[in-house]
């Protein structure tokens, strides 16, 4: 994988994803699930985030539905990023003409 798209979902003080989604189903322990909601307060991505987890009837599907979202962005990202080197790379051509 491209290193420029590699991280792109771990580089915050978020929670990570599946944190996030054990305080949704209640599997963090009162420490852990504390540190979440002082996060909550201040972090409008994540309580938005949480809200729509929470929404979620089948949660044991979340995890396969988050890792398919995340290669649709990266495949999607990889497409663009080969698109405008093609253009760069077409543009800078010399012309034998």
């Amino acid at each position: 994988m491209n290193d420029h798209f590699a991280d792109i979902f771990t580089e915050t003080a978020c929670p990570s994803q599946d944190k996030l989604l054990a305080y949704v189903k209640g599997e963090l322990s009162a420490s852990e699930r504390h540190e979440v909601e002082m996060h909550l307060q201040d972090c409008e991505l994540c309580s938005e985030a949480v809200e729509g987890l929470s929404a979620i009837s089948r949660k044991d599907q979340i995890p396969g539905w988050l890792r398919q979202a995340k290669w649709n962005v990266l495949h999607s990202l990889r497409r663009k990023n080969r698109r405008k080197k093609k253009r760069t790379t077409t543009s800078t051509s010399p012309s034998w003409r």
